[in-house]
């Protein structure tokens, strides 16, 4: 396989996707963008669809949005099931 005549076509700069329409959807502003990149990039790049070349940040296209959502909706899952638990705990703890 030539990944260099391959890889091309599925990257695409960050900025170019802020300022795109789905970029628009998902993010207020350049600001909030690069908020959750900074916050958010360890896990992007272990799931295979952010990489940064020469200092910048690309995304792999057309997977990027579908997998930004499962890893959010994953984090609320935890976190929900987080606070239910210690709901639980502490419920238990005051009804001894």
């Amino acid at each position: 396989m030539n990944y260099a005549n391959e890889l091309p076509k599925n990257l695409e700069s960050f900025k170019d996707f802020l300022d795109s329409p789905e970029g628009h959807r998902l993010f207020k502003n350049k600001y909030s963008g690069d908020w959750f990149i900074r916050t958010h990039s360890q896990e992007l790049i272990e799931a295979g669809v952010l990489v940064k070349l020469l200092g910048k940040f690309h995304i792999v296209q057309p997977d990027f949005v579908p997998t930004l959502i499962q890893l959010l909706q994953e984090k609320t899952r935890r976190a929900s099931s987080n606070r239910l638990h210690g709901v639980r705990s502490c419920a238990l703890t005051t009804s001894n």
